[in-house]
Order: C-alpha cells, then structure tokens, then sequence
C-alpha cells in the first residue's frame, strides 16, 4: 500500500482518455491498496477541465453528467479530502513567497505537505506528488516530497510531436472539428494518431507545433 497526493491534472485522467490515463487509472484501483490524498479544490477544478471539454466539444453532455457522478462518489468514498483552511492558506502564502506558482498550485503544494506530516507524525512512510505539471513538481521537490509526473504513457513527446505536425500539415490547416478518429480518442480507443489528433483540437493555438509544446512543457 502506498499514499499519494494526486493533483486535479493526476485526478482527471481516471475519467479522460489522454497521456497517463492508464498508468493513473492501474495506480487507483482499489486492488493496489493505494491511498489517494487531494484537496477539496480538486473538485472545482475537475469540473472545470470537464466543462471545458464540453465547449470544446470533446466531451458531451451525457459523458459529462456520468463522469461527474463517477468523480463524486470517489471523492466520497476512495479520495482523501484535505479542507482548505487558515492553516493552508498560511503555508500556501510561505510557498508562494520560495516558488513563482498558481495559487490554486500552491494550495495543492501546501495541502500536500500537511498531508505528509500527519504521514511522519504517525511513523509511517511518505507520500509521493502526483501531477503533470512539471513547474509544481519541481516546487514539491525542492519542499522535499517525492515526485512522480502523471504524464506516462507508451508514447514519447516527439512522436506525439512528429505525428501532430504531419496531420495538420497534411490537412492544411490545425484540426477545429470532430472526426472518427477524435471519436476513438473520446471512446477510449487509444492510438498514437488518436492522440496526436486530440492535441490538435485546441483552439487557443494557433498551430500543430505551439499545440504539442504547451501541451509538452
């Protein structure tokens, strides 16, 4: 058995085909006896990734409405919920002070590291960061957490890179619209095209190569 602190980012990918799902979603079955810590803010950022995907049309509204009674009962009955409270906003301010992160990033930090001395003070071992924000993991280590990314996958960067270049290349322009392919990606079919397709479909790049370096930085 093991405890981690998983961050929304970490969080979402149980209920969102994309780079890490799997891995996440092995790590956080029941079986594993793993012990997930996250914080209360958690939820409202997991429901605003999810309305997102919904204006982006990745995601409709009846997947949305059953990801989110999914998501509930878990925070209900397998996630540990750290409240936001005078004690966190303190050591969030003092992390803010040391790391240049989000606020709601350095809750997450500073629930993190609240949740690891309750670990020290009852003798037992750790816990390890999960997010895939590489700006936060950087922070947690410096504040002495394990980290671990929440991006694995059998996929590396440059192919998802390479293969999201060729397709928009080959169609002209940054995909802005549904297709059977992206279909696959929303039904949980995972292929590097798939993949490389759905990190096209974001309308805030303007380009395949801007896309796939937000997506990988």
């Amino acid at each position: 058995m093991a405890d981690v602190y998983a961050d929304s980012s970490a969080l979402v990918k149980r209920h969102i085909p994309e780079v890490g799902s799997n891995w996440f979603q092995a790590l956080a079955n029941p079986i594993t006896g793993t012990v997930i810590t996250t914080a209360r803010i958690s939820m409202a950022e997991v429901y605003s990734a999810l309305n997102r995907r919904i204006r982006e049309a990745t995601l409709d509204a009846a997947d949305y409405a059953h990801i989110v009674a999914d998501f509930d009962a878990l925070c209900t009955t397998q996630y540990t919920l750290v409240e936001l409270s005078a004690l966190i906003v303190e050591r969030a301010r003092r992390i803010l002070e040391r790391h240049p992160l989000r606020a709601y990033d350095a809750v997450h930090l500073a629930s993190a590291l609240t949740a690891n001395d309750a670990l020290a003070a009852a003798g037992l071992p750790p816990l390890t960061f999960l997010s895939a924000d590489h700006h936060l993991l950087t922070a947690a280590q410096v504040e002495g957490l394990a980290t671990e990314k929440s991006q694995r996958a059998s996929v590396t960067a440059r192919e998802v890179f390479s293969l999201c270049v060729a397709l928009c290349s080959a169609s002209g322009r940054c995909v802005t619209g549904s297709s059977p392919r992206l279909q696959a990606v929303r039904t949980g079919s995972r292929t590097i095209y798939g993949l490389a397709e759905r990190q096209c479909v974001q309308p805030r790049h303007a380009s395949p190569r801007r896309t796939a370096a937000a997506y990988w930085a």
